[in-house]
């Protein structure tokens, strides 16, 4: 199996931000050749992209983005268009010395999926790659956490995609979950936007995925719909009638009465 080295030529780091963006660039073994800070902005991108041809030391790059609350896929979407690799999770850690003690799993835009779970993660520890989705855990109670999971997700593809997520970790957790108890529970989803579509967390809760439940179906009273009417990547306005913003809502709403109607007369 050939090296890291002798694969790529150089890597580069971003860490996203809201206004700012910082990335490092180092060759494969690990030395770093320069760090720059751009704003989030077209401008921004094209200096950093003018600052990495000056810089590279070959034509085999690749790039790993963060992607907290979505902040990176400006910057992500910049450097595919010029050309750079997003890079899979192997490239990531192979430069890392703390690889072993390191748990991360990816999905690339094509559904390819790359995963890395290391001997030294405490047990039990594992991944499971399995049809456009990936599950991975460490200080679960067992295999079945995430086997179950994910046999879960698979079985409810008529739910929508938050409570079809709910209803995976809910079998997770029935099975084990985390070993040393529960606590928390957060859900993000992201699409096109540079924010989430929907991010809910519970910090400290008895019963977390059921507090986590009844955001998610709060959420689904107001903020929902709302949310499909504000100013975003396609349209750069927005919905701004006040009255067609309310006939919309109300339209929602009502589907959404109508889905638990059903969804309690079948149970």
């Amino acid at each position: 199996m050939p090296s890291l080295a002798e694969t790529i030529d150089a890597v580069i780091g971003v860490d996203t931000h809201r206004d700012t963006h910082t990335a490092e660039l180092a060759t494969s073994a690990g030395q770093v050749l320069g760090t720059v800070t751009i704003p989030n902005d077209d401008a921004g991108f094209q200096r950093l992209i003018d600052w990495l041809v000056a810089l590279v030391p070959g034509p085999r790059v690749v790039a790993a983005v963060e992607g907290t609350r979505s902040y990176g896929i400006g910057v992500s979407r910049a450097l595919t268009a010029a050309g750079i690799t997003l890079c899979a999770a192997s490239a990531v850690i192979g430069a890392d010395p703390g690889r072993e003690h390191r748990q991360v799993h990816v999905i690339d835009a094509q559904g390819r999926i790359a995963a890395h779970t290391g001997k030294d993660c405490i047990g039990w520890c594992g991944d499971l790659a399995s049809d456009t989705i990936s599950v991975a855990g460490n200080m679960l109670a067992g295999a079945r956490v995430i086997e179950d999971t994910a046999a879960t997700y698979h079985r409810n593809a008529a739910l929508s995609f938050p409570r079809r997520l709910i209803a995976a970790m809910r079998a997770g957790e029935a099975v084990g979950g985390d070993k040393r108890g529960k606590q928390s529970a957060a859900l993000a989803i992201c699409g096109e936007q540079e924010w989430p579509d929907l991010d809910l967390r519970v910090d400290d809760h008895p019963d977390p995925l059921a507090e986590l439940e009844r955001l998610e179906r709060v959420s689904r009273e107001l903020f929902v719909p709302f949310r499909q009417l504000v100013p975003n990547h396609r349209d750069r306005v927005g919905l701004t009638d006040h009255a067609a913003i309310e006939t919309e809502i109300a339209r929602a709403l009502t589907a959404e009465v109508t889905s638990r109607a059903v969804v309690i007369g079948t149970s």
